[in-house]
């Protein structure tokens, strides 16, 4: 009999919702408790709680601020989990904000739909990409609103980095920096064995490229791992796997050599860069990319908008965990200097300040969210600048199928933006080396470095993604890999 049960309570076949239940002969410990995003049908899921006692759970461990991996702890008060939340310092820091965030966007999905102004989004042509999003004929109903959030935020724990701690009755915890965003850390378990060997499980959560030029490498345990549940996103992508590891010639420099191309063009034609970007995590690599770009002199004089009001937060943020960053930009922040800022930077803090940057005329680069183009500032830019040839539109990472940025990747020509008809006439491109997941080569390299022969345990993938991550690691001579499926026991 295992002495160690794992069940994945979702991302098991996909990359949203994560949620692990890791039972010991004494404690019961949730890792992560995220939304499911996409489709009406995943959204529509938030509502089906897991198959987890809740009130039975001893400790809810928190890999990082991402609501795929946060975003249901809202739920734990009416679930009747009423305990300590673990996470790295600065995802304690970040997680009230996103809660919050949350919370607030509930409410004014509801009042969206009674004045029916929720956000529409449409591919209408060519015919094979046509696409709608979908339009609530219901009610929303909220996950929790304002008050949980905030009872969930008083229950927040930090974590100090790789130092064991109790967590629950025969669990100790220590996270390991996962290179993914401020904060990401990936969890390791020690679960004490009534007179046996205690068991070691590793929870990868979202493994961060390569030779990140903002965070720091990743960092690993010190000792044998038993199993490890990892991640996945990549793992059906082997191209440019080569490139990512973070010597010379690295995605991230291509990356960088693209967007000066782009911002060149920019600045020929007086047009308009669009980045749609997620709040925390790409945009602070965004940013970076471009205070690069202002310091060898190709930016001149061409502003820089953040129109992100969490974004802005979370690059101030930055700067309080200097040994969580790359190599210079610690040295630049030990110096005193704000290693995510630069001169032609402008964040913008209010819908009205947004409104603004709609008629000018001149070159400019946005940063704003949302990264699937569903919805927030980004569909009034996008309105406003489709249909001009000067605009070029940049994604510089993964957009889920079935999204207006899915659309728009793969070629639309026309669209309708809240019910009116738009004209496609800008560049749409995409820009490499921006991602925050690990490639295909980056998750196996990863893997590399944890001691131990242990047992792989795919999450966070789609079945295409952790079939082909399934592959790649046999391949290396790791032991067995499993693909569970929801709820799905794993002994260990």
């Amino acid at each position: 009999m295992p002495h160690v049960t794992i069940s994945l309570h979702g991302a098991a076949g996909e990359v949203t919702g994560s949620c692990s239940l890791v039972e010991t002969p004494t404690a019961r410990v949730v890792i992560d408790f995220g939304l499911y995003q996409g489709t009406p049908e995943n959204e529509a899921r938030n509502h089906v709680m897991p198959a987890i006692e809740f009130a039975r759970v001893d400790a809810v461990v928190v890999t990082h601020a991402h609501v795929d991996h946060c975003g249901r702890l809202g739920l734990l008060p009416s679930l009747g989990y009423d305990g300590a939340i673990f996470a790295s310092e600065p995802t304690v820091e970040l997680l009230p904000f996103v809660l919050r965030g949350s919370a607030s966007l509930q409410k004014l999905r509801v009042e969206e739909w009674h004045a029916k102004s929720a956000p529409k989004c449409e591919v209408l042509e060519p015919a094979s990409l046509r696409w709608s999003s979908w339009q609530r004929h219901d009610e929303p109903r909220i996950l929790y609103g304002h008050q949980a959030a905030g009872k969930v935020v008083r229950e927040l724990v930090a974590l100090p980095w790789s130092q064991w701690q109790e967590i629950a009755p025969g669990v100790r915890a220590r996270l390991h920096h996962a290179s993914h965003m401020l904060g990401a850390a990936s969890v390791e378990l020690e679960c004490a064995i009534p007179g046996g060997t205690p068991v070691r499980v590793l929870f990868s959560g979202d493994i961060g490229a390569q030779g990140s030029p903002v965070l720091a490498p990743h960092r690993f345990p010190d000792g044998a791992i038993d199993a490890v549940v990892m991640e996945s996103t990549n793992g059906a992508r082997p191209e440019n796997s080569r490139k990512a590891r973070g010597d010379a010639g690295t995605l991230i420099d291509a990356g960088l050599s693209e967007l000066r191309a782009f911002v060149e063009a920019a600045q020929a034609n007086r047009g308009k860069i669009l980045l749609p970007s997620f709040a925390v995590g790409r945009s602070q690599l965004l940013v970076h990319a471009f205070a690069q770009l202002s310091k060898d002199g190709s930016l001149g004089e061409m502003p820089v908008f953040l129109d992100s009001g969490m974004a802005s937060r979370a690059c101030g943020l930055m700067g309080r965990w200097p040994n969580l960053l790359a190599a210079p930009l610690q040295r630049a922040r030990l110096a005193g200097a704000d290693p995510m800022d630069f001169e032609q930077l402008r964040s913008l803090r209010s819908r009205e300040e947004s409104a603004v940057i709609d008629g000018m005329r001149s070159a400019c680069a946005v940063i704003a969210g949302s990264g699937f183009c569903d919805a927030g500032p980004m569909l009034r830019h996008l309105a406003r600048a489709l249909p001009r040839e000067s605009t070029t539109l940049l994604f510089a990472g993964h957009v889920l199928h079935d999204t207006l940025a899915w659309g728009l990747r793969q070629g639309a020509t026309k669209v309708a933006i809240n019910g009116a008809e738009v004209d496609v006439r800008a560049t749409v491109g995409r820009v490499p080396g921006f991602s925050g997941h690990a490639s295909l080569e980056g998750l196996t390299e990863w893997l590399s470095h944890v001691p131990g022969s242990p047992r792989v345990i795919l999450n966070h993938g789609t079945d295409a993604a952790r079939d082909g991550a399934a592959a790649a690691i046999v391949r290396k001579g790791s032991p067995a890999v499993t693909r569970p499926a929801i709820a799905e026991p794993v002994g260990v």
